[in-house]
Protein backbone atom coordinates (compact mmCIF):
# COMPACT_ATOMS: atom_id res chain seq x y z
CA UNK A 1 0.00 0.00 0.00
CA UNK A 2 2.55 2.58 1.09
CA UNK A 3 5.27 3.42 -1.40
CA UNK A 4 8.43 4.84 0.10
CA UNK A 5 9.84 8.04 -1.31
CA UNK A 6 12.29 10.75 -0.16
CA UNK A 7 11.14 13.19 2.51
CA UNK A 8 11.15 16.27 0.32
CA UNK A 9 9.19 19.51 0.82
CA UNK A 10 8.20 19.34 -2.85
CA UNK A 11 6.07 16.24 -2.31
CA UNK A 12 3.22 15.11 -0.07
CA UNK A 13 4.71 12.52 2.23
CA UNK A 14 3.35 9.91 4.57
CA UNK A 15 4.94 9.71 7.98
CA UNK A 16 2.83 6.94 9.47
CA UNK A 17 5.38 5.78 12.03
CA UNK A 18 5.68 9.22 13.64
CA UNK A 19 1.94 9.69 13.91
CA UNK A 20 1.49 6.24 15.33
CA UNK A 21 4.12 6.84 17.99
CA UNK A 22 2.65 10.21 19.00
CA UNK A 23 -0.87 8.88 19.27
CA UNK A 24 0.15 5.75 21.13
CA UNK A 25 1.97 7.83 23.74
CA UNK A 26 -0.92 10.26 24.22
CA UNK A 27 -3.94 7.99 23.83
CA UNK A 28 -3.24 4.29 24.31
CA UNK A 29 -0.26 2.03 25.00
CA UNK A 30 -2.00 -1.11 23.72
CA UNK A 31 0.13 -1.40 20.56
CA UNK A 32 3.47 -1.19 22.32
CA UNK A 33 2.65 -3.92 24.82
CA UNK A 34 0.83 -6.38 22.57
CA UNK A 35 2.16 -9.50 20.87
CA UNK A 36 1.97 -9.82 17.08
CA UNK A 37 -1.56 -10.64 15.92
CA UNK A 38 -2.62 -14.13 14.90
CA UNK A 39 -2.99 -14.64 11.15
CA UNK A 40 -5.48 -16.60 9.07
CA UNK A 41 -4.53 -17.08 5.42
CA UNK A 42 -7.48 -18.32 3.37
CA UNK A 43 -7.39 -20.16 0.06
CA UNK A 44 -8.66 -19.17 -3.36
CA UNK A 45 -12.28 -20.18 -2.75
CA UNK A 46 -14.60 -19.99 0.27
CA UNK A 47 -15.42 -23.09 2.29
CA UNK A 48 -19.12 -23.12 1.38
CA UNK A 49 -19.21 -21.73 -2.14
CA UNK A 50 -21.63 -19.02 -3.19
CA UNK A 51 -25.12 -18.26 -1.88
CA UNK A 52 -27.59 -16.21 -3.90
CA UNK A 53 -30.12 -13.91 -2.24
CA UNK A 54 -32.87 -12.01 -4.04
CA UNK A 55 -34.05 -8.41 -3.57
CA UNK A 56 -37.86 -8.19 -3.34
CA UNK A 57 -39.22 -4.66 -3.70
CA UNK A 58 -41.43 -3.29 -0.94
CA UNK A 59 -41.73 0.38 -1.90
CA UNK A 60 -40.09 3.15 -3.90
CA UNK A 61 -40.06 6.92 -3.65
CA UNK A 62 -38.79 9.78 -5.80
CA UNK A 63 -40.11 8.81 -9.23
CA UNK A 64 -41.26 11.46 -11.73
CA UNK A 65 -44.88 11.32 -10.55
CA UNK A 66 -43.93 11.41 -6.84
CA UNK A 67 -44.17 14.64 -4.83
CA UNK A 68 -41.08 13.63 -2.83
CA UNK A 69 -37.77 14.84 -4.30
CA UNK A 70 -34.28 13.66 -3.39
CA UNK A 71 -31.03 15.51 -4.04
CA UNK A 72 -28.23 13.07 -3.17
CA UNK A 73 -28.86 10.29 -0.65
CA UNK A 74 -25.53 9.21 0.83
CA UNK A 75 -26.50 7.31 4.01
CA UNK A 76 -29.41 5.32 5.40
CA UNK A 77 -30.37 3.91 8.81
CA UNK A 78 -33.41 2.07 10.16
CA UNK A 79 -34.92 2.14 13.64
CA UNK A 80 -36.67 -0.62 15.61
CA UNK A 81 -40.07 0.39 14.18
CA UNK A 82 -38.89 -0.03 10.60
CA UNK A 83 -38.68 3.69 9.85
CA UNK A 84 -35.89 4.68 7.45
CA UNK A 85 -33.67 7.75 7.92
CA UNK A 86 -32.07 9.07 4.73
CA UNK A 87 -29.27 11.64 4.75
CA UNK A 88 -29.46 13.99 1.76
CA UNK A 89 -26.11 15.69 1.11
CA UNK A 90 -27.55 18.13 -1.42
CA UNK A 91 -30.64 19.24 0.50
CA UNK A 92 -28.85 19.04 3.87
CA UNK A 93 -31.63 17.27 5.71
CA UNK A 94 -32.59 13.87 7.08
CA UNK A 95 -35.73 12.45 5.45
CA UNK A 96 -37.74 10.06 7.64
CA UNK A 97 -39.99 7.48 5.94
CA UNK A 98 -42.22 4.94 7.65
CA UNK A 99 -42.14 1.17 7.10
CA UNK A 100 -44.32 1.54 4.00
CA UNK A 101 -42.38 4.46 2.53
CA UNK A 102 -44.69 7.23 3.70
CA UNK A 103 -43.11 10.56 4.59
CA UNK A 104 -42.97 11.07 8.36
CA UNK A 105 -40.82 14.19 8.67
CA UNK A 106 -37.61 15.93 7.71
CA UNK A 107 -34.95 16.68 10.33
CA UNK A 108 -32.28 19.37 10.35
CA UNK A 109 -31.40 21.95 7.74
CA UNK A 110 -28.43 23.73 6.21
CA UNK A 111 -26.62 26.19 8.43
CA UNK A 112 -24.28 26.60 11.37
CA UNK A 113 -26.77 26.97 14.21
CA UNK A 114 -28.24 24.36 16.56
CA UNK A 115 -29.45 21.32 14.63
CA UNK A 116 -27.98 22.68 11.39
CA UNK A 117 -25.22 21.29 9.21
CA UNK A 118 -23.59 21.30 5.78
CA UNK A 119 -21.01 19.27 3.87
CA UNK A 120 -22.36 16.06 5.43
CA UNK A 121 -20.81 12.64 5.02
CA UNK A 122 -22.42 10.01 7.26
CA UNK A 123 -25.24 9.17 9.66
CA UNK A 124 -25.10 7.22 12.93
CA UNK A 125 -27.07 6.41 16.04
CA UNK A 126 -25.49 8.05 19.09
CA UNK A 127 -24.99 6.46 22.53
CA UNK A 128 -27.82 8.63 23.95
CA UNK A 129 -30.25 7.36 21.23
CA UNK A 130 -30.17 10.60 19.27
CA UNK A 131 -29.39 10.70 15.57
CA UNK A 132 -25.90 11.90 14.66
CA UNK A 133 -25.26 13.73 11.39
CA UNK A 134 -21.57 13.64 10.55
CA UNK A 135 -20.35 16.91 9.05
CA UNK A 136 -17.13 16.46 7.11
CA UNK A 137 -15.59 19.92 7.57
CA UNK A 138 -15.31 21.54 9.91
CA UNK A 139 -15.60 18.13 11.51
CA UNK A 140 -18.38 17.69 14.03
CA UNK A 141 -21.40 15.52 14.74
CA UNK A 142 -24.71 17.34 14.94
CA UNK A 143 -27.10 15.49 17.24
CA UNK A 144 -30.85 15.51 16.65
CA UNK A 145 -33.66 14.11 18.74
CA UNK A 146 -36.02 12.01 16.65
CA UNK A 147 -38.58 14.83 16.67
CA UNK A 148 -35.94 17.11 15.14
CA UNK A 149 -35.02 19.00 18.32
CA UNK A 150 -31.34 20.00 18.35
CA UNK A 151 -29.45 17.88 20.90
CA UNK A 152 -25.98 19.43 20.81
CA UNK A 153 -22.76 18.81 18.92
CA UNK A 154 -19.81 16.48 19.33
CA UNK A 155 -16.45 18.12 18.60
CA UNK A 156 -13.60 15.59 18.71
CA UNK A 157 -10.44 16.74 20.46
CA UNK A 158 -6.94 16.35 19.02
CA UNK A 159 -4.69 14.77 21.69
CA UNK A 160 -1.51 16.08 20.07
CA UNK A 161 -1.71 19.53 18.53
CA UNK A 162 -5.23 20.92 18.36
CA UNK A 163 -6.33 22.25 14.99
CA UNK A 164 -9.48 21.74 12.96
CA UNK A 165 -10.94 18.41 12.00
CA UNK A 166 -12.21 16.43 9.06
CA UNK A 167 -14.69 13.66 9.89
CA UNK A 168 -15.39 10.83 7.45
CA UNK A 169 -17.37 8.37 9.51
CA UNK A 170 -18.76 7.41 12.92
CA UNK A 171 -20.02 4.25 14.59
CA UNK A 172 -21.26 3.49 18.10
CA UNK A 173 -20.52 0.55 20.39
CA UNK A 174 -22.46 0.82 23.64
CA UNK A 175 -21.41 4.11 25.24
CA UNK A 176 -18.32 4.43 23.04
CA UNK A 177 -18.16 6.57 19.91
CA UNK A 178 -15.66 5.52 17.24
CA UNK A 179 -14.66 8.16 14.71
CA UNK A 180 -12.61 8.25 11.54
CA UNK A 181 -11.17 11.48 10.21
CA UNK A 182 -8.17 13.77 10.28
CA UNK A 183 -6.81 16.53 12.51
CA UNK A 184 -5.47 19.49 10.54
CA UNK A 185 -2.67 21.70 11.82
CA UNK A 186 -0.46 24.23 10.07
CA UNK A 187 3.14 25.21 10.65
CA UNK A 188 4.15 28.07 8.40
CA UNK A 189 3.76 26.92 4.81
CA UNK A 190 3.24 23.27 5.79
CA UNK A 191 -0.03 21.56 6.65
CA UNK A 192 -0.09 18.34 8.67
CA UNK A 193 -3.08 16.05 8.15
CA UNK A 194 -3.12 13.44 10.92
CA UNK A 195 -5.56 10.68 9.94
CA UNK A 196 -7.07 8.69 12.79
CA UNK A 197 -9.46 5.87 13.62
CA UNK A 198 -10.09 6.23 17.34
CA UNK A 199 -12.63 5.68 20.09
CA UNK A 200 -13.93 8.61 22.15
CA UNK A 201 -15.64 8.91 25.52
CA UNK A 202 -18.78 10.90 26.34
CA UNK A 203 -16.69 14.09 26.56
CA UNK A 204 -15.37 13.61 23.00
CA UNK A 205 -11.91 12.86 24.37
CA UNK A 206 -9.93 10.16 22.53
CA UNK A 207 -9.48 6.91 24.45
CA UNK A 208 -8.02 4.30 22.09
CA UNK A 209 -6.33 4.75 18.74
CA UNK A 210 -6.69 1.91 16.24
CA UNK A 211 -5.03 3.41 13.18
CA UNK A 212 -3.09 6.58 12.45
CA UNK A 213 -1.21 8.08 9.55
CA UNK A 214 0.29 11.48 8.81
CA UNK A 215 0.37 13.30 5.49
CA UNK A 216 2.38 16.51 5.14
CA UNK A 217 1.48 19.06 2.46
CA UNK A 218 3.87 21.89 1.60
CA UNK A 219 2.56 25.05 -0.03
CA UNK A 220 5.08 24.48 -2.81
CA UNK A 221 3.54 21.12 -3.72
CA UNK A 222 2.01 21.22 -7.16
CA UNK A 223 1.49 17.50 -7.62
CA UNK A 224 -0.02 15.04 -5.14
CA UNK A 225 -0.53 11.30 -5.30
CA UNK A 226 -3.85 9.68 -4.53
CA UNK A 227 -2.16 6.78 -2.78
CA UNK A 228 -0.34 9.05 -0.32
CA UNK A 229 -3.62 10.32 1.13
CA UNK A 230 -5.31 6.92 1.36
CA UNK A 231 -6.98 5.99 4.64
CA UNK A 232 -9.88 3.76 5.65
CA UNK A 233 -12.47 6.55 5.29
CA UNK A 234 -16.09 5.67 6.05
CA UNK A 235 -16.21 2.33 4.24
CA UNK A 236 -13.17 0.24 5.08
CA UNK A 237 -13.91 -0.29 8.78
CA UNK A 238 -16.71 -1.23 11.15
CA UNK A 239 -17.39 -2.05 14.80
CA UNK A 240 -17.42 -5.70 15.90
CA UNK A 241 -20.05 -7.10 18.22
CA UNK A 242 -17.53 -7.28 21.11
CA UNK A 243 -16.79 -3.56 20.79
CA UNK A 244 -13.58 -4.01 18.82
CA UNK A 245 -12.91 -2.79 15.31
CA UNK A 246 -12.27 -4.45 11.96
CA UNK A 247 -10.46 -2.44 9.29
CA UNK A 248 -8.76 -2.84 5.92
CA UNK A 249 -5.76 -0.52 6.36
CA UNK A 250 -3.94 -1.46 3.17
CA UNK A 251 -5.40 -0.12 -0.05
CA UNK A 252 -3.85 -2.61 -2.45
CA UNK A 253 -3.93 -5.78 -0.34
CA UNK A 254 -6.85 -7.98 0.66
CA UNK A 255 -6.15 -7.94 4.39
CA UNK A 256 -8.42 -7.31 7.37
CA UNK A 257 -7.15 -6.45 10.85
CA UNK A 258 -9.30 -7.14 13.89
CA UNK A 259 -8.60 -5.01 16.97
CA UNK A 260 -9.80 -5.57 20.51
CA UNK A 261 -11.74 -2.82 22.29
CA UNK A 262 -8.44 -1.70 23.88
CA UNK A 263 -6.82 -1.25 20.47
CA UNK A 264 -4.75 -4.43 20.50
CA UNK A 265 -4.33 -5.95 17.02
CA UNK A 266 -5.67 -9.49 17.50
CA UNK A 267 -6.11 -11.13 14.11
CA UNK A 268 -5.15 -10.53 10.48
CA UNK A 269 -7.34 -12.18 7.83
CA UNK A 270 -6.21 -12.48 4.22
CA UNK A 271 -7.23 -14.16 1.01
CA UNK A 272 -5.54 -14.22 -2.40
CA UNK A 273 -6.56 -11.34 -4.68
CA UNK A 274 -4.99 -9.05 -7.24
CA UNK A 275 -5.51 -5.27 -7.09
CA UNK A 276 -8.35 -4.38 -9.49
CA UNK A 277 -6.95 -2.34 -12.37
CA UNK A 278 -8.78 0.78 -13.43
CA UNK A 279 -9.67 0.86 -17.13
CA UNK A 280 -8.30 3.81 -19.05
CA UNK A 281 -11.73 5.36 -19.58
CA UNK A 282 -12.21 5.42 -15.81
CA UNK A 283 -8.85 7.10 -15.28
CA UNK A 284 -9.70 9.63 -17.99
CA UNK A 285 -13.03 10.42 -16.32
CA UNK A 286 -11.38 10.79 -12.90
CA UNK A 287 -8.83 13.15 -14.40
CA UNK A 288 -11.58 15.21 -16.05
CA UNK A 289 -13.54 15.45 -12.80
CA UNK A 290 -10.49 16.54 -10.88
CA UNK A 291 -9.58 19.20 -13.41
CA UNK A 292 -13.07 20.66 -12.99
CA UNK A 293 -12.44 21.08 -9.25
CA UNK A 294 -11.28 24.25 -7.54
CA UNK A 295 -8.13 22.56 -6.33
CA UNK A 296 -6.98 22.40 -9.95
CA UNK A 297 -8.66 25.44 -11.49
CA UNK A 298 -7.78 27.85 -8.65
CA UNK A 299 -4.62 26.35 -7.18
CA UNK A 300 -3.08 24.54 -10.13
CA UNK A 301 -2.35 21.35 -8.15
CA UNK A 302 -1.99 18.21 -10.24
CA UNK A 303 -3.35 14.87 -9.02
CA UNK A 304 -1.72 11.53 -9.78
CA UNK A 305 -4.32 8.76 -9.65
CA UNK A 306 -3.47 5.17 -8.86
CA UNK A 307 -3.87 2.72 -11.76
CA UNK A 308 -5.71 0.43 -9.31
CA UNK A 309 -8.97 0.69 -7.40
CA UNK A 310 -8.87 -0.02 -3.65
CA UNK A 311 -9.05 -3.76 -3.00
CA UNK A 312 -11.98 -3.39 -0.56
CA UNK A 313 -14.91 -0.98 -0.84
CA UNK A 314 -17.06 -1.74 2.21
CA UNK A 315 -16.98 -3.63 5.52
CA UNK A 316 -20.17 -4.64 7.32
CA UNK A 317 -19.73 -6.36 10.71
CA UNK A 318 -22.93 -8.21 11.62
CA UNK A 319 -24.52 -8.84 15.01
CA UNK A 320 -24.07 -12.62 14.51
CA UNK A 321 -20.29 -12.17 14.32
CA UNK A 322 -19.98 -12.51 10.55
CA UNK A 323 -17.84 -9.98 8.70
CA UNK A 324 -19.18 -9.06 5.26
CA UNK A 325 -16.69 -7.60 2.80
CA UNK A 326 -17.52 -5.92 -0.50
CA UNK A 327 -14.37 -6.09 -2.66
CA UNK A 328 -14.14 -3.86 -5.71
CA UNK A 329 -14.38 -6.95 -7.90
CA UNK A 330 -17.72 -7.69 -6.21
CA UNK A 331 -19.17 -4.40 -7.46
CA UNK A 332 -18.72 -5.52 -11.07
CA UNK A 333 -20.23 -9.00 -11.15
CA UNK A 334 -20.00 -10.98 -14.37
CA UNK A 335 -23.29 -12.83 -13.88
CA UNK A 336 -26.40 -11.25 -15.43
CA UNK A 337 -28.94 -10.12 -12.82
CA UNK A 338 -26.39 -10.05 -9.97
CA UNK A 339 -25.89 -6.60 -8.47
CA UNK A 340 -23.06 -7.31 -6.02
CA UNK A 341 -21.03 -10.21 -4.63
CA UNK A 342 -19.90 -10.04 -0.99
CA UNK A 343 -17.29 -12.17 0.79
CA UNK A 344 -18.40 -13.46 4.20
CA UNK A 345 -15.87 -14.33 6.92
CA UNK A 346 -16.40 -15.84 10.35
CA UNK A 347 -15.16 -13.89 13.35
CA UNK A 348 -12.34 -16.44 13.65
CA UNK A 349 -11.12 -15.50 10.16
CA UNK A 350 -12.39 -18.29 7.91
CA UNK A 351 -13.68 -17.31 4.45
CA UNK A 352 -17.03 -19.03 4.80
CA UNK A 353 -18.91 -18.15 1.59
CA UNK A 354 -19.77 -15.54 -0.98
CA UNK A 355 -23.20 -13.93 -1.15
CA UNK A 356 -24.47 -12.84 -4.56
CA UNK A 357 -27.20 -10.19 -4.32
CA UNK A 358 -29.59 -10.63 -7.23
CA UNK A 359 -31.73 -7.68 -8.24
CA UNK A 360 -32.22 -4.78 -10.65
CA UNK A 361 -29.99 -1.77 -11.01
CA UNK A 362 -26.69 -0.59 -12.41
CA UNK A 363 -23.95 -1.71 -10.04
CA UNK A 364 -21.56 0.99 -11.30
CA UNK A 365 -23.94 3.98 -11.03
CA UNK A 366 -26.49 3.00 -8.35
CA UNK A 367 -25.76 2.71 -4.63
CA UNK A 368 -26.94 -0.18 -2.45
CA UNK A 369 -27.13 0.13 1.35
CA UNK A 370 -27.46 -3.00 3.48
CA UNK A 371 -29.62 -1.71 6.32
CA UNK A 372 -28.96 -2.44 9.98
CA UNK A 373 -32.34 -4.23 10.20
CA UNK A 374 -31.62 -6.76 7.43
CA UNK A 375 -33.32 -4.91 4.58
CA UNK A 376 -31.61 -3.27 1.61
CA UNK A 377 -32.08 0.17 0.12
CA UNK A 378 -31.14 1.02 -3.45
CA UNK A 379 -30.44 4.61 -4.52
CA UNK A 380 -30.88 4.67 -8.28
CA UNK A 381 -28.98 7.30 -10.24
CA UNK A 382 -26.56 7.85 -7.37
CA UNK A 383 -23.51 8.54 -9.53
CA UNK A 384 -25.49 10.82 -11.85
CA UNK A 385 -26.65 12.89 -8.89
CA UNK A 386 -23.15 12.98 -7.43
CA UNK A 387 -21.73 14.23 -10.74
CA UNK A 388 -24.47 16.85 -11.02
CA UNK A 389 -23.85 18.08 -7.47
CA UNK A 390 -20.16 18.46 -8.26
CA UNK A 391 -21.04 20.37 -11.41
CA UNK A 392 -19.40 17.73 -13.54
CA UNK A 393 -20.50 15.71 -16.52
CA UNK A 394 -19.30 12.82 -18.59
CA UNK A 395 -19.83 11.56 -22.10
CA UNK A 396 -22.00 8.76 -20.79
CA UNK A 397 -25.58 9.17 -22.06
CA UNK A 398 -26.82 8.08 -18.64
CA UNK A 399 -25.32 11.21 -17.13
CA UNK A 400 -27.17 13.94 -19.02
CA UNK A 401 -29.70 16.59 -18.10
CA UNK A 402 -32.41 14.16 -19.27
CA UNK A 403 -31.45 11.58 -16.64
CA UNK A 404 -34.33 10.26 -14.56
CA UNK A 405 -34.74 11.62 -11.01
CA UNK A 406 -33.12 9.80 -8.12
CA UNK A 407 -35.29 7.04 -6.71
CA UNK A 408 -35.02 5.28 -3.37
CA UNK A 409 -36.22 1.67 -3.41
CA UNK A 410 -36.55 -0.52 -0.31
CA UNK A 411 -36.15 -4.28 -0.59
CA UNK A 412 -36.51 -7.31 1.61
CA UNK A 413 -33.61 -9.71 1.22
CA UNK A 414 -34.80 -13.24 0.51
Amino acid sequence: MYHAHPLSPSRSVRVAACALLLLICSVSTAFSSSAPPDRVTNGDIPDHGIETVVLEERWRRGSEDDDLFFGLIIAALADDDGKVYLLDAQLNEVIVLDRDGGLVSTLGRKGEGPGEFSNVGALTWMPDATLGVVQRFPGRIVKLALDGTPAGNVLPADPVGGGRDILNGARVSGDVLILCGAHLTRDGDTQLRRWFLSSYDENATPVVNYLASDVVFASTDRRVREIDSDFVGNGRWDVLRDGGVVAAPQRDRYALMLYGPDGTPLLEITRPAEPPQRPQDMLDEMEARYKASGRYTRMGIEQEFSPYNPMIQQIDARDNGEIWILPTEGTRPQTEGVFQVWDVFTETGTWDRQVAISGPGDSERDQLFLMNDGRALLVSGFQNALDAMRGQSSDDESNTDDAEPMEVILYEIR
